[in-house]
């Protein structure tokens, strides 16, 4: 299983942050608000941007488990996370787990829990984890709290004759194989709210989308670096053309004129009925 560089989650954690959809984070806090405490269990958790962005949001105590493959990003977070606190100032909890979930979500990894959150994680995954993600979150009922999830929509302004052709490469690659079968890239919200319905759950989702213009170069340089390498990597636009349009995007980035959309959307599920209703 892949995982990011570090200098990547801290470049867009800033944009992350600011596209996060606050109604859904609001609404999170009120399903939860009777609880003296709260168990959190942050999966593809990082260096704990999730944690970071919400925690000071939701009431209660705060216990987080989070999630990784990544051992190196799961102490990142832990010392990021020591001074946190809570919406009433009171220290959070916070244990990190190193996991392979590539073969599932374990039912063991969110037992006793009340919240499973994720971000910038159901994209890389197929159509089989998304179901039993969804059938084992149900069977706790637990609510779900899953950002920034790609949409396919990519955008750049100036526009240019070759960004169709180009970003339709780049969702193509986001379907690869990230390390959990066929990703289901642009598709992955739409399928999770399908399958969370599927189990009597409520869902809302809302846009989450990165703005990047020239308050942020440096961001700008680095998702046209992975655009041009994902792009590469899938053979379907001619290299001479793919470094003409790189040389073009470069200058406007360099000069400050330019403005880069890219889609997410965020998603947040919870039971129709509470879990004891649902069982009688």
């Amino acid at each position: 299983m892949s995982t990011f560089a570090d200098d990547w989650l801290s470049a867009r954690e800033p944009a992350d942050r600011r596209a996060r959809d606050s109604g859904l984070v609001v609404r999170l806090a009120e399903l939860v608000a009777d609880r003296p405490s709260v168990g959190i269990v942050d999966i593809g958790a990082g260096t704990g941007s999730t944690a970071r962005a919400i925690a000071g949001l939701l009431p209660g105590r705060q216990h987080w488990d989070l999630v990784d493959f990544d051992a190196d990003h799961l102490r990142q977070a832990a010392t990021s996370l020591a001074s946190l606190a809570d919406r009433d100032g009171e220290p959070l909890t916070v244990r990190t787990l190193t996991a392979d979930l590539s073969g599932g979500l374990p039912a063991s990894l969110i037992e006793g829990a009340n919240i499973l959150t994720c971000s910038a994680f159901l994209d890389l995954v197929g159509q089989d984890f998304v179901e039993r993600f969804a059938a084992t979150a149900a069977e706790q009922g637990l609510v779900v709290y899953a950002a920034l999830n790609v949409d396919g929509r990519l955008a750049c302004d100036p526009a240019d004759a070759m960004d169709a052709a180009i970003f339709a490469a780049f969702n193509a690659h986001m379907r690869g194989d990230k390390g959990f079968g066929p990703a289901l890239g642009a598709a992955s919200t739409d399928a999770t709210a399908e399958a969370f319905r599927a189990h009597g759950y409520v869902v809302a989702t809302a846009p989450s989308d990165w703005v990047v213009d020239s308050g942020d170069s440096s961001l700008a340089a680095r998702l046209l670096d992975g655009w041009v390498t994902a792009v590469s990597e899938t053979g379907q636009i001619d290299a001479a053309d793919l470094q003409t349009w790189e040389a073009r995007r470069r200058d406007e980035i360099s000069a400050d004129g330019f403005r880069f959309l890219v889609g997410h959307m965020d998603l947040l599920a919870w039971p129709a009925r509470p879990r004891n209703q649902l069982l009688i």
